[in-house]
């Protein structure tokens, strides 16, 4: 199940995994806690790109919340500390060897002082209560969900398997009671306002009308062609991307999906926002001619 939270900030998605697996591209996504919260409210000096909950007792019954944290391309010549307190790093905990790390957020382990392992990019990282001695990562030891571990019931012993390869986090989840996912929304990122603004821009029929806009006329493709010759290719990627979602949009709001629509206005808006004074103003007219091809 996947639920996208609005009133967060950022605004963010929560996925459930029972038996399945999630990727998220952590090169083009935004944190869900950024570095500088990240530092005052849990000491960890990067940025909590995504959080893995499993299922557990946790702090005040809550399951077990791993973060997942980038602290940028490892410098040999100034390393970056992965622990910072009163604004001094700790040197317990040392720096970051890897870019990526897992830490515990909402926990400590009753047998470590710091919950936190390191998360190489390519290895295959395993959670649950089995330590496997073999894992030379080890995760759910420094972790404190072995075995033995406070909170670690509802904890199956080989619960999930992490992953980063080329810059994509992917979780698979084998256990019985699942693991969830939250990471920030990549697309929602325009305000009511924002979206407004787009609105009256571009005229009501533009966003507010269902069914597709019909053709001006039969050779769509080469007035696109003629419309757009004068603008970047990244502009013109931009209004493809937009005229595509407004197409979407408006077969979810035909078939009644209101939620979808709100989902594709966003996209839209975002696309939109991308482009050039030049290229909003022949948006509304490439639409047409996109929706019409």
């Amino acid at each position: 199940m996947t639920k996208e939270v609005l009133n967060s900030q950022p605004p963010h998605i929560e996925q459930e995994l029972h038996r399945q697996q999630a990727s998220v591209d952590l090169r083009s996504a935004r944190p869900v806690i950024d570095r500088a919260q990240a530092v005052e409210t849990h000491g960890i000096n990067g940025d909590i790109m995504a959080i893995i909950s499993l299922p557990g007792e946790g702090v005040e019954g809550k399951a077990k919340e791993i973060g997942v944290v980038d602290y940028g391309e490892p410098d040999p010549a100034n390393p970056s500390p992965v622990f910072i307190f009163e604004g001094q790093p700790l040197k317990m905990f040392g720096t970051a060897r890897t870019r990526y790390g897992l830490w515990a957020l909402n926990y400590v382990s009753e047998e470590l002082i710091g919950t936190y392992t390191a998360f190489p990019e390519g290895a295959i990282t395993k959670l649950g209560r089995a330590s496997d001695v073999a894992d030379t990562i080890n995760a759910s030891h420094f972790l404190g969900l072995s075995d033995g571990s406070q909170g670690n019931q509802a904890i199956s012993r080989q619960h999930a398997t992490v992953q980063i390869k080329d810059g994509q986090l992917t979780v698979w989840d084998h256990s019985k009671n699942g693991t969830k996912i939250t990471y920030a929304n990549p697309e929602a990122t325009q305000t009511s306002t924002e979206l407004a603004m787009i609105q009256e821009e571009l005229g009501n029929e533009a966003l507010g009308a269902a069914g597709v806009v019909m053709p001006e006329n039969e050779n769509a493709g080469q007035k696109i062609a003629e419309l757009t010759a004068h603008l970047s290719e990244e502009d013109q990627r931009e209004l493809r991307y937009y005229a595509s979602a407004m197409g979407d949009k408006r077969t979810a709001q035909a078939r009644g999906a209101g939620e979808d629509s709100i989902y594709l206005s966003q996209v839209a808006g975002r696309h939109y926002r991308q482009l050039s004074p030049e290229a909003r103003k022949i948006a509304s007219q490439y639409e047409r001619l996109f929706l019409s091809e």
